[in-house]
């Protein structure tokens, strides 16, 4: 079903190319090898356990087919130094650095003839995508960070940032690509973190790759497919009956954006639970509402939902619990809207903007139809008042 999903594209896909380098350590040998971790990026339809979906094939599908996204994979190399010396208190993410530049230069004298115009380069003129799978996790593995000036490709490009993981972390049984997935969110395409990074709650929990870690890949989500422009972009504003059926996990989102500020907005989104090749949704299916604020500069480290302080990302949960804000969970079958739920100026939670005023939105008569499509009514009046009702 999945490689089938977006087969019939009527545009061209982009193609983006990136480089791994496996790095291994004498206290700490690969166990993946060469051509294992090739089909983990690069196969299409390639599945082992632990792992639902490769790399490939993610991007392809969350992508609604617009993206293809491959790496050229070299290794292993055999750090200078055992991972316990990575991994000492001493050590930071520095040594990580300084550790990739040196598997750089090992891919430079082991490959002359490699063709490194055929990357895909950043707006800047840097590499787009270059990386570095360590056997374990040592001291910079799982962030993004900047190789620096100092190394230049023989085409003469800059390495720019990268992404530091390892395929097979200690809390993890099987081989988890979550890590690799949600930096390349980062680093490719410059999403921001949808989660706590504070842990004092949960952001967006298990609904989006920018939240997410569990062994099950999150979707991106939909402020992110449609900042990319993955989607088509329905306004309430445009509807012409009042009701409108969609696709879940499909091609189309439903947004109301503030006529005051058009950097709030509400997004609608029908899912099920087979967008990445997981069973990842505590609900077999329903419309996931997402409240975005792009004001907000501090991402999901804000929980109280108050005019002054809120998610820059936030998901409406149906069951007005708010467990999200509150860190009970990483998101229940109570969070998406089922037939009989509302979703208005009074409900919980409530269609409000964020300073209160109503945006006159009323969500409501849900039904779920056969083929995977969710209909609902949308109703949109003109604001009256503007006194404030807390979330």
């Amino acid at each position: 079903m999945m490689t089938s999903l977006f087969s019939h594209s009527v545009y061209a896909a982009k193609k983006l190319r990136g480089l791994v380098v496996l790095i291994d350590f004498e206290d700490a040998p690969a166990k993946i090898s060469l051509s294992r971790a090739n089909d983990i990026f690069n196969t299409r339809g390639y599945r082992e356990n632990g792992v639902n979906i490769s790399v490939i094939d993610y991007f392809w599908l969350q992508s609604r087919g617009h993206i293809i996204l491959e790496h050229d994979i070299f290794g292993p190399y055999r750090a200078p130094k055992p991972a316990e010396w990575y991994k000492r208190k001493e050590a930071t993410w520095r040594d990580g650095v300084a550790l990739g530049k040196q598997a750089l230069k090992w891919v430079l004298d082991q490959n002359p003839d490699y063709d490194w115009d055929s990357l895909s380069l950043e707006k800047d003129g840097t590499f787009l995508s270059i990386n570095f799978e360590t056997s374990v996790r040592i001291k910079g593995s799982g962030g993004t960070h900047y190789l620096g000036s100092d190394f230049v490709a023989p085409n003469g490009v800059k390495g720019g940032q990268f992404v530091g993981g390892s395929l097979q972390n200690p809390w993890n049984r099987h081989v988890n690509i979550f890590t690799f997935l949600h930096e390349f969110g980062h680093m490719i395409f410059g999403w921001p973190d949808t989660y706590d990074t504070q842990s004092n709650s949960h952001g967006t929990g298990i609904y989006s790759l920018m939240s997410g870690g569990r062994p099950d890949v999150e979707p991106i989500g939909a402020p992110f497919l449609v900042k990319e422009g993955w989607v088509e972009v329905v306004d309430v504003e445009n509807l012409k009956n009042g009701s409108i059926t969609l696709k879940e996990n499909g091609n189309t989102i439903l947004r109301h954006c503030n006529p005051a500020d058009p950097k709030e907005f509400f997004l609608f989104e029908a899912r099920n639970k087979f967008i990445t090749g997981n069973s990842n949704l505590p609900a077999e299916r329903g419309l996931l509402i997402w409240h975005v604020d792009n004001n907000v500069r501090t991402a999901n480290t804000r929980e109280q939902m108050t005019p002054k302080e809120h998610y820059r990302v936030s998901i409406e949960q149906a069951d007005g619990r708010f467990d999200l804000e509150k860190k009970v969970n990483r998101g229940d079958a109570g969070d998406l809207y089922s037939p009989g739920k509302e979703f208005t100026d009074t409900s919980t939670p409530n269609s409000r903007w964020w300073d209160g005023s109503s945006s006159g939105l009323t969500v409501n008569d849900i039904e779920f139809l056969k083929d995977d499509m969710i209909s609902f009514r949308v109703s949109l009046e003109t604001p009256d008042t503007n006194e404030s009702i807390k979330k």
